[in-house]
């Protein structure tokens, strides 16, 4: 058989042997799925994907699935495994340097392999929906959502043209988005990041395919608006959507696919119905993926098998400029002897944003006060839009409170004195969701990490401690002179961790550190975080939507809703005996694994 290419690609290697692969809904002995009578709107048998750049990557060796309507398959595994190349293949989107080979291709009952790319659009946003991770990248920054949205209706003649605004703000309110007709003229920048997702999948949805594919669809989303999505996609499927389903979150996989492919470097490792590869995994692969899951019941052990050197991280977390342990800042003189001060405390902070069109004010944190001590790990969780990342730039000092102070080792960030403002700035830092975002693209890893610390202790000193760094969060030290464009999400975790502990903070703060990264690699992030607070004693403020990773990690947990700290406490009395309505109910909405999975693992 000839190997044909996908037009665009570059030229064809050899057929890699097909693997022999059930259906969606394959019996777990292999043997072809029961029924299976109406055509598969993805069939696909011997997928190889390759890049031809410098070095030579396989992505996808030899993956076979089949897809019919109404089944949903899901491929899970660690970053690099295949997942993403293969959901990008099925709508053409390889990229020009990609070698695609197959024994068959089709996808909504053409040939794939032929398709030009005037095909390929034709195919995508009708036939085909497609779903990408990073909504901010997706979304047109130069279009509205409505626009975003209003194309995919227009261009595949979806609704006529007069009742395209009525459909815009329909598919919004299905997905979750409060006041659609405000944000339906709001611009990707001006939302927030469960919003942008929540917009992406409309979009997604709004030429009412016969094929969803979804890479990472809830990644963004706080549990609540997740459940809502997770139900949403389940009623598409249930008129007969096909989809494929790619995410790191296990749960959100049982509550949606039928069967489910495990990849690693670009090969099924294993696979068969969801419920039986998730409860009886076959393959070490496998049970360490669904070991590393953070929760209630993972709390007090380490997810991954990496460790770090405590010895060294400990060494390094003496203030570069502050000796904490003599300076009398951190510590207040009470009637039973000395005590610890806070070393950040928020007191009635309150911080409104003006809406467009002088509609008023909004308030995104109403009343706010919390304290974070030394060593201490405190959680901050609640919905999209509910104030938490707002309240994090506010403790961060890099918006004013309309109301209220904050402080950092007992001195206020409102203090007009530019010295006392630099020393205040070097003990409280932060790290971001999206750390390669966050990076300038012109440095490399070295001059990332040394640059806040370069002028304080000199080049030879701030070269050493970045080489020391990288070991303490296990780096190596060829990632030095590489760009963080091309670091894996793990490793720009790792860089962004080293650059807020160059400085030897107090306070770290953490605005969903790991909510982009697989499983295996949130485990190692989390292991990391926890026992650098261990050894340097740098008190944490964790800021997630993913009430399963703040439960394993956190000692104390506040609760927002609408700007308001609606339940605050100890994360165990908090999460497990909520007293509060709205607590209650995110609790209730955590995707929950198939009953028998913890048994299983152990």
């Amino acid at each position: 058989m000839t190997a044909t290419a996908i037009p665009g690609s570059a030229p064809l290697a050899a057929l890699a042997p097909a693997q022999s692969v059930p259906d969606a809904l394959a019996r777990a002995d292999g043997g072809p799925a029961d029924g299976g009578t109406e055509p598969a709107l993805v069939d696909l048998r011997g997928l190889s994907v390759s890049f031809t750049g410098r070095h030579r990557v396989d992505a996808v060796k030899g993956l076979s699935l089949t897809i019919r309507p109404g089944q949903a398959v899901a491929l899970v595994g660690e970053s690099g495994s295949g997942k993403s190349v293969t959901a990008r293949t099925l709508v053409g989107l390889t990229g020009a340097d990609a070698v695609v080979t197959a024994d068959r291709f089709r996808v909504a009952g053409r040939d794939a392999l032929t398709l030009s790319e005037h095909q390929w659009r034709q195919l995508r946003g009708g036939a085909v929906g497609f779903v990408l991770q990073d909504a901010l990248t997706a979304l047109d920054p130069l279009r509205t959502v409505q626009q975003e949205i209003g194309e995919v209706l227009r261009t595949h003649r979806v609704t006529p043209r007069r009742q395209i605004g009525q459909r815009v703000l329909q598919l919004l309110r299905d997905v979750g988005v409060d006041d659609p007709e405000f944000r339906a003229k709001q611009y990707a920048h001006q939302l927030s990041g469960g919003l942008r997702q929540r917009a992406l999948i409309a979009s997604g949805l709004a030429g009412q395919p016969d094929l969803l594919v979804v890479d990472e669809p809830t990644t963004a989303l706080d549990v609540t608006i997740q459940a809502q999505i997770l139900a949403l996609l389940r009623s598409y499927r249930e008129r007969g959507t096909a989809m494929l389903v790619i995410s790191h979150d296990l749960a959100v996989v049982s509550q949606l696919a039928d069967y489910v492919i495990v990849m690693n470097d670009g090969q099924a490792v294993e696979e068969g119905p969801t419920e039986q590869v998730l409860t009886q995994p076959t393959q070490p692969y496998t049970r360490d993926l669904l070991a590393a899951i953070p929760s209630r019941a993972s709390r007090g052990r380490r997810l991954s098998h990496e460790r770090i050197d405590l010895a060294a991280a400990a060494e390094l977390a003496a203030p570069v400029r502050i000796d904490q342990a003599d300076d009398p800042r951190f510590y207040s003189v009470e009637s039973d002897g000395l005590s610890v001060q806070p070393v950040l405390q928020a007191s009635a902070v309150t911080k409104f944003f003006p809406l467009p069109g002088g509609r008023g004010r909004r308030r995104a944190v109403a009343d706010v006060s919390l304290s974070l001590f030394p060593g201490q790990k405190l959680g901050i969780v609640g919905e999209s839009g509910s104030g938490k990342s707002t309240l994090a730039r506010v403790l961060l000092g890099l918006l004013a409170p309309d109301q209220g102070e904050v402080q950092v080792a007992g001195e206020s960030w409102a203090t007009p004195d530019r010295a006392t403002w630099r020393r205040l700035r070097r003990q409280i830092q932060f790290i971001s969701q999206d750390s390669i975002g966050s990076f300038d693209p012109r440095y490399t890893v070295a001059e990332i990490i040394a640059e806040p610390i370069r002028g304080l202790i000199g080049p030879e000193l701030a070269e050493d401690r970045v080489r020391r760094l990288l070991g303490v969060v296990g780096l190596p030290e060829r990632v030095l002179g590489v760009s963080p464009r091309l670091l894996s999400g793990g490793q720009a975790q790792r860089v962004a961790i080293c650059r807020a502990l160059a400085l030897r903070p107090t306070v770290i703060i953490c605005d969903e550190p790991v909510s982009a990264l697989d499983v295996s690699i949130q485990a190692q992030v989390l292991d990391l975080l926890n026992e650098l607070n261990s050894a340097t004693g740098t008190a944490l403020a964790f800021i997630s939507h993913d009430l399963g990773v703040v439960h394993h990690l956190v000692d104390q947990v506040i609760v927002m809703n609408n700007g308001f700290v609606v339940e605050q406490g100890d994360v165990e009395e908090v999460f497990g005996q909520p007293s509060h309505p709205y607590t209650q109910s995110l609790i209730r909405a955590i995707p929950q694994l198939p009953t028998h999975r913890q048994r299983e693992i152990e």
